[in-house]
């Protein structure tokens, strides 16, 4: 018995209408997918292959626990070398994940038993991999790390200026992230990373997709590039200290609606550097939002994506109160030369408290 177009189609709603809803509530797959019609025998049966969407609206993961809504300013530690390259290209940087500190991003499935069951059935990472496939997701996927600020006060911690603020001589940036468009990001999606078992529903959500693909006889194709966002979001319970927000991206950059795409990919730059091993690492260059180019982030074409502020920079506590003025007169310096807004500059609540 042959199957075609309409098939699939019966099944991929089907499958989003008693599945997919039940973890991801305002997940829509039609016209977001492709389909692949060809018919393979397994073992006598026909089995179909299709595909669901890689790319999609960061609209179809509201309501879950992928979709921060209520939160706009956050912390992002860094050096002071990097604050200097942040505001002279008027940037963020996005990095790959194949070079950061924890090896399990996004290959990270905290239930031995489930994983190993996924893995049989060739549908989930395995957490120690070296597969190539494995490896392009990490270097096509990108994030900007951040915390969620709890004191608006006293916002920067003493235990993240040590893990990851140069033990107090870095410096950290208060990140306005924009919530208006949230919702109608395309490729962008931002969320609270899930630590350890916090969160179950990855887990019993794979297990009910891989029975759905036996018992409908259908294979997804690229369930794994599907999922990807979704996985970025989940680390060891070893990082729960960080409270990490993640804004996560990934190639390849294109426009859901053609006829903007050439201004889409315009507000990108992919760039590599050599690290330390001599290997090469991506990143993205994501544009600041500043007063002055607000207005087009407002533009239809321009709420496909975040649009990110630095609202203040702080410097560690191991700074002097000369260097952080010498900073900010620098900084500002380079701001008022090419007529974007001036930026503060202040030193950690910590110096004092401290004694330094």
């Amino acid at each position: 018995m042959s199957k075609d177009f309409s098939d699939f189609d019966k099944i991929l709603n089907f499958y989003e209408r008693t599945l997919l809803r039940n973890y991801f509530p305002n997940f829509v797959l039609k016209g977001n997918s492709n389909f692949n019609l060809k018919v393979e025998g397994i073992k006598g049966i026909n089995n179909l292959n299709g595909s669901l969407p890689s790319l999609f609206k960061n609209r179809n993961l509201y309501q879950s626990p992928y979709y921060l809504e209520d939160k706009t300013d956050f912390i992002h530690y860094t050096s002071v070398e990097a604050v200097f390259e942040i505001i002279k290209s008027n940037q963020l940087r996005l990095h790959d994940l194949s070079k950061v500190n924890d090896p399990k991003e996004i290959i990270y499935i905290d239930d031995e038993k489930t994983s190993q069951k996924l893995h049989k059935d060739n549908i989930t990472f395995n957490e120690n991999s070296k597969d190539a496939k494995d490896l392009s997701r990490k270097r096509k996927s990108f994030s900007l790390s951040m915390c969620e600020i709890e004191d608006f006060e006293k916002p920067d911690t003493f235990s993240m200026w040590k893990e990851y603020g140069k033990s107090g001589e870095g410096a950290a940036l208060i990140l306005n992230v924009d919530g208006i468009h949230r919702y109608d990001w395309y490729n962008f999606h931002i969320s609270k990373i899930h630590y350890g078992n916090e969160n179950s529903l990855i887990k019993d959500y794979f297990n009910k997709h891989q029975q759905f693909l036996i018992d409908n006889k259908v294979s997804f194709l690229n369930f794994k590039n599907f999922i990807t966002p979704v996985l970025a979001f989940h680390k060891s319970k070893y990082y729960e200290a960080e409270k990490e927000v993640r804004l996560f991206t990934r190639l390849p950059y294109y426009s859901i609606n053609n006829s903007i795409e050439s201004e889409f990919l315009d507000l990108f730059s992919r760039d590599y550097s050599l690290s330390d091993k001599n290997n090469y690492k991506s990143f993205i260059n994501l544009n600041l939002r500043n007063d002055y180019n607000y207005k087009d982030y407002n533009h239809l074409n321009f709420k496909n994506i975040p649009s990110i502020k630095i609202e203040k920079i702080i410097l560690g506590y191991k700074h002097t109160i000369k260097e952080s003025v010498d900073l900010e007169n620098h900084l500002n310096h380079l701001n008022k030369k090419r007529d974007l807004p001036l930026v503060k500059v202040e030193i950690s609540h910590l110096k004092n408290e401290l004694g330094f």
